[in-house]
């Protein structure tokens, strides 16, 4: 009874750990979609949006929605860019 258990706990963990992770990545699709959306009428170069990061999407909208003039965001969201297309 006890092994039971202890295996029904284990395939619930990893069965909620996979629709969690499952979750995330369609979060990240879902923000990586609104930044393309933005930076393409922005006419961005969007070479290597599929390579950013959580990190990199927050950035992007902190300078997006920052005080700074459009070249400086332009500039500064070309260097996440380009990092993440390396």
């Amino acid at each position: 009874m006890k092994t039971t258990f202890t295996a029904l706990a284990t395939a619930t963990v990893i069965a909620v750990s996979a629709i969690s992770a499952s979750a995330m990545t369609n979060e990240l699709n879902s923000l990586t979609g609104a930044v393309y959306n933005s930076l393409s009428k922005m006419q961005m170069d969007l070479t290597g949006i599929e390579n950013l990061t959580l990190r990199d999407i927050q950035r992007i909208q902190t300078i997006m929605h920052g005080g700074d003039n459009e070249n400086e965001k332009r500039q500064q969201i070309n260097t996440i860019l380009r990092k993440a297309g390396n």
